[in-house]
């Protein structure tokens, strides 16, 4: 029997907290064994940064799995560190922005997003999510301004909808 067919043997029994206790020992282990990390991730058990592993595919795999759970918290430690590995990571930045704009963070949003555009000045999406993280923030203008460099940008018919609907949206607050 292998210490993680164990745990869930444990677990099945309701001794939860000494299934954990072993899941954790594995990832000590061997820090890449992702079924360990997703079933931390399905018992909303926080990530200790020290129990991380350094692979970027590992921790993008974990830090989706925790966003699609809506365990934010959890997912933004794992993406904070995948950051550290490398400060200029797409996904880990976008999925960041993400967090941010649904805890109403529309600061460190706007924040993240800016630095996104400098790396993908031609990404109409990034600026779309710019001029939302903006707009809840009360700045209209530099919304609308966002909102304009996308629509100049886009070729995706849904996302120029939305757009201009936006812009719409946006003159009230002239």
């Amino acid at each position: 029997m292998t210490l993680f067919t164990l745990s869930k043997w444990y677990y099945a029994k309701g001794l939860v907290n000494e299934s954990l206790a072993i899941v954790r020992q594995i990832i000590k282990i061997e820090p890449n064994f992702l079924p360990a990390h997703d079933f931390l991730s399905q018992q909303n058990s926080s990530p200790s940064s020290t129990d991380l592993p350094e692979n970027i595919g590992t921790l993008e795999d974990m830090g989706i799995n925790y966003f699609n759970s809506n365990n934010f918290k959890e997912a933004e430690v794992i993406f904070k560190k995948i950051l550290k590995l490398n400060a200029k990571h797409p996904a880990a930045q976008r999925y960041l922005a993400d967090i941010y704009t649904k805890n109403n963070d529309f600061e460190s949003a706007i924040h993240i997003l800016n630095r996104l555009t400098l790396q993908f000045p031609e990404d109409a999406m990034i600026l779309f999510n710019l001029a939302v993280a903006c707009f809840n923030a009360s700045d209209y203008n530099r919304a609308r301004s966002n909102l304009k460099a996308a629509k100049k940008l886009t070729r995706d018919q849904g996302l120029l909808s939305e757009i201009n609907q936006f812009l719409t949206h946006l003159m009230q607050f002239e």
